[in-house]
């Protein structure tokens, strides 16, 4: 039986040399846009081939084309590079002619394909399936982060909401607040000490926007896991404050996990800065698999925290700015077991 390939357009690298063509930077950005994938600008246009294995595993591509229109394939990651020295992926079908003469188009993955795929999502603001806004002037009132080691620019609230999967969706229950703790190995930059943050109104929570976003990252997420599942979401509100001549960093611990098993970032705002540039890389891989800018409100980036790595830019006012803030709000996942017969929480 033959190997099926799945075919999707996405961004690609940095541009480190000449640029493809005009036409074909030009399909491949109507792609992007028609898929919901954010993509900054400057950037090198290429094509992830998602390749389901003989096992059912699918391992990633990336694949360019030059000026001779010929695919140029390479492995995304080590991880995909063990499945093909374990033979699972049979390398020769990646260069017969068939493959090598067959268009390349975009299919139609929903996020949560992507994300299990892939690893990470980029999701623009009018491809995320939300509509109900958050109130924005609660991050008018964010508590200074007084852990931050290099100033006092990042300000911030926490909570946490435990979601458990029923007949009718999701049942949300917001939590008593508690100190937010990252093992030391993950972020070394706190020594695993347990942080005391002003916590997110419970009211908040409840808003219809609130709940409505909840909801739909865990919809992705449990369609990248293939599981239903109980989830303990942490919920952090942050503002950055831009800085005047150098920037402000938002995570001062540059690439990192975060310790957990998926992570949401939803742009919130966005006044008066540049920067704040994401970068999400396949584990240790040199360069990243995604790279982009979140720029209008809601726009989405989802992250599996085991398997990848990220990080961003500083963030640099602009001139003339009365306000200069980059406003996110952050979910973070971590699977509850539930009881088999009853879909419950076990102790």
């Amino acid at each position: 039986m033959g190997v099926q390939r799945v075919l999707r357009v996405r961004m690609g690298l940095a541009s480190g040399g000449p640029g493809p063509s005009d036409l074909r930077s030009a399909r491949a950005g109507e792609a992007n846009k028609a898929a919901g994938i954010i993509c900054a600008a400057g950037q090198t246009p290429c094509w992830c081939v998602l390749w389901p294995t003989r096992e059912g595993t699918i391992v990633r591509l990336r694949c360019t084309v030059g000026d001779s229109h010929s695919p140029e394939l390479q492995l995304a990651s080590p991880r995909d590079r063990r499945l093909a020295e374990q033979g699972v992926v049979a390398m020769d079908e990646l260069t017969s002619p068939a493959f090598q003469s067959s268009p390349l188009r975009p299919v139609d993955m929903t996020p949560g394909q992507r994300l299990r795929a892939e690893g990470v999502i980029a999701i623009s603001a009018s491809a995320f399936p939300v509509s109900t806004p958050l109130p924005r002037v609660e991050w008018d009132s964010l508590a200074v982060d007084r852990y931050l080691p290099c100033g006092t620019y990042r300000f911030r609230r926490f909570g946490r909401v435990k979601a458990l999967p029923g007949p009718s969706g999701w049942s949300l229950v917001p939590l008593p607040y508690r100190s937010f703790q990252q093992p030391a190995e993950v972020i070394p930059l706190y020594n695993g000490a347990a942080r005391e943050f002003a916590p997110i109104r419970e009211s908040l929570l409840r808003t219809a926007g609130m709940v409505r976003l909840i909801k739909t990252d865990l919809d992705i997420v449990v369609e990248a896991t293939g599981r239903q599942q109980g989830y303990m979401l942490g919920l952090h509100m942050i503002r950055i404050v831009a800085g005047v001549q150098n920037g402000n960093a938002p995570a001062p611990e540059g690439r990192h996990r975060d310790g957990h098993q998926y992570v949401a970032m939803h742009l919130i705002n966005r006044i008066g800065c540049s920067g704040g540039v994401s970068r999400v890389y396949h584990g240790k891989c040199e360069q990243p698999a995604l790279v982009t800018t979140l720029s209008h409100p809601l726009d989405t980036l989802v992250v599996n925290d085991q398997l990848m790595e990220h990080e961003v830019t500083s963030v640099l006012s602009l001139p003339g700015a009365s306000q200069s803030v980059r406003d996110l709000l952050i979910v973070d996942f971590d699977a509850i077991a539930l009881t088999p017969a009853s879909g419950t929480e076990t102790q």
